[in-house]
């Protein structure tokens, strides 16, 4: 019974420390239907967690992690920019508040996926599941470029194009983009075919985070749903017949994450094989090298698990030396 009121307390405190920080340093006054939706999703997710505790449970690295990734993600959460102008503690207040509702949010997350899939389901014929998953993504994606052909573009997208037809580059976009632009117009002068090979790259990343969640036996149900948000919802396909850097950069990610979730739940021995090591080695390339601040994620992860990993370092020190050497010297 004290534990129980323990964790009712926290929640609570958590809770109050949430509403106080996301109501100050607004020069426009209390933004309420902000506060309001924040103390709706506080209840709804601490209540979620303290029922469903037994699952809220994460080993000290999850917790890290949880942290982490719940600081970067406050920052898509609520405008910040007000808070410039604003004093050391307000500012850190505020950064805290929103922090904790993004903690709370993943936490949920996180614990309902814990309760509904323990990752022991096994698919009878999982590479026809693999199959549908993809040529479904696949058939809505080339619906888009079809409807839209030959690409999206926006004046960045123009500026790119440019440079890889006069050859005369400059630092605003990543040189191996324009790399990729000049090789692919060799083969069709249209900016179709970069939007083509943007598809080809994000759906193929697609369907090798899919084969990762049958092969470690997620649910089904789980996987349906991860489907259906992407097919249905524009924004995940219509963005890879834009010609952006992000693009590439998105997807190489993505395959960045899963490679470092296959060398964390193996405990660092899926580096060991050529295919691991060159499969991370291609994921941490397209994140170092398609966007100037994916390098800095890509310096700070690698350093993080050649610590983590240290017993597996040679071919994570390997791929780190390989990446940064070219990258400062491309």
């Amino acid at each position: 019974m004290m534990k129980n009121k323990k964790s009712i307390l926290l929640l609570t405190v958590t809770a109050l420390i949430i509403l106080i920080g996301l109501s100050i340093g607004n020069p426009d006054g209390v933004h309420y239907l902000s506060l309001f939706a924040a103390l709706v999703f506080t209840i709804i997710s601490s209540i979620f967690i303290y029922k469903n505790r037994a699952y809220a449970s994460f080993k000290p690295l999850e917790w890290l992690l949880l942290i982490v990734f719940s600081f970067i993600v406050q920052f898509s959460l609520l405008d910040n920019l007000h808070m410039t102008s604003s004093t050391i503690f307000l500012l850190v207040l505020y950064a805290i508040s929103r922090t904790l509702l993004a903690m709370l949010l993943t936490a949920a997350v996180l614990s309902a996926i814990k309760q509904i899939n323990d990752f022991h389901y096994t698919f009878a014929h999982p590479k026809r599941y693999l199959g549908i998953v993809t040529i479904l993504i696949l058939a809505v994606s080339l619906y888009y470029w079809f409807a839209f052909f030959p690409a999206a573009m926006t004046p960045d997208s123009l500026a790119q194009w440019r440079q890889a037809h006069n050859g005369e580059f400059n630092d605003w976009h990543p040189i191996m983009i324009t790399w990729l632009i000049m090789l692919l117009t060799k083969i069709w002068d249209n900016p179709g075919i970069v939007a083509f090979t943007q598809i080809v790259v994000v759906v193929s990343i697609y369907a090798y985070t899919f084969d990762f969640f049958i092969k470690r036996k997620a649910h089904p149900v789980m996987i349906g749903l991860l489907t259906a948000i992407i097919v249905i919802i524009p924004s995940f396909l219509i963005f890879s017949i834009i010609i952006w850097k992000d693009i590439l950069y998105s997807a190489f990610l993505l395959f960045f994450t899963v490679n470092i979730a296959k060398i964390y739940l193996s405990k660092g021995a899926w580096i060991k094989s050529k295919a691991s090591f060159f499969l991370l080695l291609l994921s941490a390339f397209g994140v170092a090298f398609f966007r100037h601040n994916g390098f800095p994620v890509f310096i700070l992860t690698f350093l993080l698990m050649i610590v983590l990993f240290r017993k597996n370092w040679k071919p994570l020190v390997t791929i780190f030396l390989v990446v940064f050497i070219l990258q400062r010297v491309h």
